[in-house]
């Protein structure tokens, strides 16, 4: 039959389910952490014969990682295009916003666009949001003014 050619999306978990009660310890550097996996994993998947350029890099905030660990990996996110695969953030409405605003979900959007501008800028090349319209307008606007 023919070859498959769906795109496979790779995030970085310690659990599945994800369990909120297990992360990272404070002291590892959770960025080489996160890319050590990846490359690992990248390399395994090649092997099992799925082509690089199939493959999406999750970095996959929120999951077995603390508030902070997961802004770190946002400031440090270009430290993944090392990985020769795109990249995808999966930050929308998540809980380590709560440091920015107070723990209703629904008042997390202000703070999810603030990243979201902000992972643009850094070239991501998806964003996983819950109000797509809204991000689409804002991006509009910032690609417009970078002109």
């Amino acid at each position: 039959r023919g070859h498959i050619h769906a795109q496979y999306v790779l995030m970085h978990s310690l659990s599945v389910p994800a369990d909120p009660s297990i992360t990272l310890p404070d002291e590892v550097d959770v960025t080489e952490a996160v890319l050590q996996f990846a490359m690992l994993k990248l390399a395994e998947l090649e092997q099992c014969g799925i082509s690089k350029n199939r493959i999406i890099f999750d970095p996959g905030i929120g999951f077995g990682k603390t508030a902070d660990q997961s802004l770190q990996l946002i400031r440090n996110i270009a430290a993944f295009r090392a990985l020769g695969v795109p990249i995808l953030v999966g930050h929308s409405r998540k809980s380590f916003l709560k440091k920015f605003v107070t723990d209703e979900v629904q008042n997390r959007d202000a703070a999810t666009l603030a990243v979201s501008l902000y992972l643009a800028k850094q070239d991501v090349d998806y964003l996983r949001v819950h109000d797509a319209q809204q991000h689409q307008q804002a991006l509009a606007i910032q690609r417009y003014l970078d002109v």
